[in-house]
């Protein structure tokens, strides 16, 4: 009695089959893009925990958390260009519970949450400084009894519908580095940099107002006064859609 053994044409037959199963089921499920779905919304609800947690503060204490009180790194000086030199608006410093600097959060959270990327990437506050102190004149700021709050997270997804929502498509949220007292401080990304946030009720995430793109050029030209009307307008669509918010034109041409 014979036995009929596979031939080896008959297993390369079936080597190549299950291969390019295993290529459309990689393709149609993208691992990578899975795993960057999954780190958004996790940033998401980490920023919805610290929220509320930063409300639960405030109607203890009658004021938003202190750098010092929540941050593990130290506080940089957010400016605003005046006539006499220059004044603070707020200080910006990095939130991380596993940062071994990172202070004590009880009871409101068990432990501060972190980026799930971090250090790579990192949860930025924003708070409030003390009215009227000029930029480099002091350096604790915030000794006052701030009244407003924010927090920015960067998403990878540069047009999820969050983002647009509270508007800060195409990176636009945050402020522009040259507004850092030290913005040789190289934590805080170029231009703004994020693209996601809560904040305090009476205030909102701040954006940038000018946005430019690439031209036929490779030079950059201003498309609009925010990211969803570059985007409609059709300018930048012919040269990929590359959008960028800044101050000026340079800001985009430094990422061409």
């Amino acid at each position: 009695m014979s036995k009929k053994g596979f031939t080896l044409m008959e297993i390369l037959i079936v080597v190549a089959v299950i291969g390019i199963i295993a290529s459309v089921v990689i393709v149609l499920l993208n691992p990578f893009t899975q795993l960057e779905k999954a780190y958004d919304t996790k940033r998401k609800k980490d920023l919805n925990l610290l929220r509320k947690a930063i409300e639960e503060w405030y109607n203890d204490k009658g004021c938003y958390p202190k750098p010092e009180e929540i941050c593990y790194s130290e506080p940089q000086n957010v400016c605003e260009n005046t006539p006499s030199g220059g004044s603070i608006i707020s200080q910006m410093c990095n939130i991380c519970g596993n940062e071994n600097d990172s202070p004590d959060f009880l009871p409101y959270l068990q432990r501060l949450p972190c980026d799930p990327l971090h250090p790579k990437y990192t949860y930025v506050y924003e708070v409030e400084a003390q009215p009227g102190f000029s930029c480099g004149s002091i350096d604790n700021t915030t000794h006052i009894c701030a009244s407003w709050y924010r927090v920015y997270s960067s998403l990878f997804d540069r047009e999820d519908k969050d983002s647009m929502a509270v508007g800060c498509a195409g990176d636009g949220c945050g402020f522009a580095k040259r507004q850092l007292e030290n913005p040789a401080i190289t934590s805080f990304p170029d231009g703004y940099g994020f693209n996601y946030g809560v904040s305090s009720s009476n205030t909102a995430l701040s954006s940038a107002k000018k946005w430019y793109c690439q031209t036929a050029e490779e030079t950059c030209g201003r498309c609009g006064n925010s990211y969803n009307e570059c985007m409609a307008s059709g300018d930048c669509e012919e040269y990929g859609y590359v959008i960028y918010p800044g101050v000026t034109a340079q800001n985009c041409q430094d990422h061409i």
